[in-house]
């Protein structure tokens, strides 16, 4: 139901990787044992959370979520510790390095899975006012949480879209970002009845022509980021 979502748990016992595997069944779940291994699957796959360990050999917890803080690539990324230590000092350094929850072991199954599905959703959604928000890792585009269909092409515009606020978009970039094939004729018209088709399922105002620039996305004043 969820694979669509990465998730990294590291921990250096296998069996409370395996665990974890388990409980996150409807997800993708990679596994890694130490900090090294960490980076190394963070090198290759788009990981949309992890689930954190706090004490492992060499490199604890608490430093490795410092370490990915600091890349650009991985430091938006929320990053849950998990962890039989509930002492209140141990509690504060999960915070002040750049957790944004923590779970106790031993885990409870719905408590772990309701988390994780929370705080996926907090950093997926983009709030486009009070009734609009929109899904970058499903592409779904909600009203009032009523699902508003949109065409593929529709989808990857409005994400294309919101990856550049307030900055004009040539029709041409458009065209090479909706379309795979870059070998596709560019025209004009499709992208302006593709444009016309967006904005007729999106709040007025919020795509306009950027003159000499193509289009432009503007910024709603009820406009939130969560990632």
């Amino acid at each position: 139901m969820f694979k669509e979502y990465n998730i990294l748990c590291v921990d250096d016992e296998p069996v409370n990787l395996d665990i974890v595997t388990e409980i996150l069944h409807n997800y993708t779940v990679y596994s890694g044992i130490d900090a090294l291994n960490a980076f190394d699957i963070l090198d290759k796959i788009d990981i949309d959370l992890i689930l954190l360990d706090v004490m492992m050999p060499n490199i604890d917890g608490f430093e490795l979520c410092r370490q990915i803080k600091d890349e650009d690539k991985t430091r938006d990324i929320p990053i849950l510790f998990i962890t039989a230590n509930d002492k209140d000092e141990i509690i504060l350094n999960a915070f002040e390095c750049g957790g944004v929850d923590f779970i106790k072991k031993p885990l409870n199954i719905i408590d772990l899975q309701q988390r994780v599905k929370l705080h996926l959703k907090q950093k997926s959604t983009f709030i486009i006012d009070k009734q609009y928000c929109f899904d970058n890792k499903t592409m779904m585009l909600y009203k009032d949480k009523i699902i508003i269909k949109l065409s593929k092409s529709e989808q990857r515009l409005l994400k294309l879209f919101i990856s550049k606020i307030n900055v004009p978009i040539d029709p041409i970039d458009i065209s090479n970002y909706i379309y795979d094939d870059y070998t596709r004729e560019y025209n004009n018209k499709t992208i302006r009845n593709l444009i016309s088709n967006l904005k007729n399922k999106l709040p007025k105002g919020l795509i306009e022509n950027s003159y000499g620039n193509g289009y432009i996305y503007k910024c709603h004043p009820n406009t939130k980021y969560k990632y």
